[in-house]
């Protein structure tokens, strides 16, 4: 499909009667997905426990039947708080569905991504669906289960990644090079020129796996030097690490 078919909406993000709701919600993605988490609570992983008659709610399957649910109970703008335990229950398909209708009712292109997850839980990679939007240059992924924290996290990933194929297994609360903590000052040219290296030596390419190893061996920014900084996971403490073992 073109890039503006991503505009409209398919049977499932039309919110048919509930448009205005929609059309008051900014159009940002911060906003877009902190939106879909208040009206929507995860029914395994939401820190509430929901009561049985109220699981069927997930199988809601249209924006529309999940705003008629959210508005029997708070008719209100979809931005103001709803407490945990009465959102409506949903999953990450629920928040991103949302969130895709959101934009799409702004006539920003929006799709949903069906994948796997490793940032959740490290070393297992979690069923999951993100949102994908056109920010006028290119698709950009976003998380709308997270605040904007998720993005940066992603990116340092795709920088931890090339470090471990370069043989760096480096801690996964290590910080180095263009890693940053503020998704705003992340260069995400570089990593989407890392991940789509990455991408192309997964299927065997030979010249892709060679830029990768060039590249790395070039850019300061995408490796570690004789010291990072990390972030204990435990104490949340942060300290310089000199990786020069003598």
């Amino acid at each position: 499909m073109d890039i503006d078919d991503y505009r409209t909406h398919s049977p499932y993000s039309d919110p048919r009667h509930h448009r205005l709701l929609l059309d008051a919600v900014p159009a940002d993605i911060a906003t877009v997905a902190a939106t879909a988490r208040n009206v929507i609570v995860h029914y395994r992983a939401g820190g509430v426990e929901l009561p049985a008659d109220r699981m069927d709610e997930v199988n809601r399957r249209w924006v529309d039947r999940i705003l008629d649910t959210d508005q029997s109970r708070f008719p209100l703008p979809l931005t103001t708080a709803r407490p945990v335990a009465d959102r409506v229950a949903g999953c990450c398909r629920d928040h991103t569905l949302l969130s895709v209708a959101v934009l799409r009712q702004h006539g920003v292109p929006a799709r949903s991504r069906v994948g796997f997850a490793s940032y959740f839980t490290p070393g297992w990679h979690h069923d999951h669906v993100l949102v994908e939007y056109w920010n006028g240059e290119r698709w950009v992924w976003a998380d709308p289960e997270l605040d904007p924290a998720g993005a940066w996290f992603i990116y340092d990933y795709v920088l931890h990644e090339l470090a471990h194929r370069q043989k760096d297994e480096l801690l996964l609360w290590d910080g180095f090079g263009a890693m940053t903590g503020d998704i705003a000052g992340a260069d995400l040219t570089l990593a989407d020129e890392i991940a789509a290296l990455l991408l192309a030596a997964d299927d065997g390419d030979e010249a892709a796996e060679k830029a990768l190893a060039d590249r790395y061996a070039a850019d300061a920014r995408l490796r570690p030097g004789p010291e990072i900084r990390s972030v204990s996971p435990v104490t949340g403490v942060s300290t310089t690490v000199d990786l020069r073992r003598g």
